[in-house]
């Protein structure tokens, strides 16, 4: 499955006159702030990707995590940054084949 990055730059290719087809932009709904659109958000990862220690970790380790992202199927709890809004952290589950929001946390993290 694509990041959301990847999926926009695929769905911008196909475009009419300047004009975007296709291209449906997510409406997260912010705990705080209710319904946005995407473009407010920064995507932070998945939850529980802890960073690990580099001190207790190999060297193979700590070069995966920095440079693989996980990338799973269906549905995945995600961090999301309210940063042209209201500033705040909080969690949703999101489906990554269909990039439905399933629920939104007020949690922090």
């Amino acid at each position: 499955m694509q990041s959301i990055q990847e999926f926009r730059l695929y769905i911008r290719n196909w475009h009419d006159n300047g004009t975007i087809k296709g291209l449906k932009m997510l409406l997260i709904n912010c705990p705080f702030c209710k319904k946005r659109n995407e473009t407010e958000f920064v995507y932070g990862g998945p939850v529980g990707s802890d960073r690990p220690d580099p001190n207790t970790v190999s060297d193979q380790e700590w070069v995966d995590f920095l440079t693989l992202v996980p990338n799973p199927t269906g549905p995945v709890y995600e961090k999301w940054w309210h940063a042209r809004g209201c500033g705040e952290w909080f969690i949703i589950c999101r489906d990554t084949t269909t990039h439905e929001i399933i629920e939104s946390s007020d949690e922090k993290s």
